[in-house]
Order: C-alpha cells, then structure tokens, then sequence
C-alpha cells in the first residue's frame, strides 16, 4: 500500500489486499480519518483479503470518520468483522462505496448489536 500522512485523513491506497488488517491483538484500538481507495488488487477474495478494513479477531474496537472508496470490481467488503466480539466493536460515520458484494461483513456466528 502507498500510505500519504500529511493531512488530517491517513491516505491508504494501492492495495494488493486489505488496506487495514487487524490481527485481534491490542486493546482499545481506533480506526479513525483513514481514506481508503484502490485495495484488493491482487484479486485474492479467500478469507476477506480484498477488503479495505479487515479485522480478524478482537474485541473493543472503534471504526469511525473513514471514507472507503472500491471500483465495484476488486474490493470485495469496505469492512469486514471476522471473528471479533461484535458487541465491544463501533462503527459510526463512516463513508462506503462500490464493493463488489457488501459494505459491511459480519461473522453470523456472533452477537449482532446495531
């Protein structure tokens, strides 16, 4: 990924795959005023690699203030909620566009708070 730091948005593009990867390991992490575009361009859709935030596990997690902007074709979700404890995790303000099958992805085996 090419990562442009000089404004107040994180400029993340470029991506052969996830723009952001959350391994699940930390505590109290925010995801904030990120503008994400161009991600998933290798093509690999196993296991969520084509998607502009992609969190694998975890819990107590903010996603706020990002615009994240695919072309239809190889980002595959703007977000995506793998095996996290969906009631610790935020997503508020947030700007998706043009995934190739769905803004958000959630784990249907978790709990769902909207």
């Amino acid at each position: 990924c090419c990562i442009d730091k000089s404004s107040n948005n994180k400029k993340i593009e470029y991506c052969e795959e996830n723009a952001i990867f959350d391994e699940g390991t930390g505590a109290n992490i925010t995801i904030d005023h990120n503008s994400i575009s161009k991600v998933g361009l290798k093509g690999l859709d196993k296991n969520g690699l084509s998607s502009g935030i992609f969190i694998s596990s975890g819990s107590n997690r903010k996603i706020q203030n990002n615009i994240i902007s695919g072309d239809n074709e190889n980002m595959q979700y703007a977000i995506y909620l793998a095996n996290t404890d969906q009631r610790s995790i935020s997503i508020m303000n947030n700007k998706l566009l043009g995934a190739r099958d769905y803004a958000i992805r959630l784990n249907e085996n978790k709990t769902k708070t909207y």
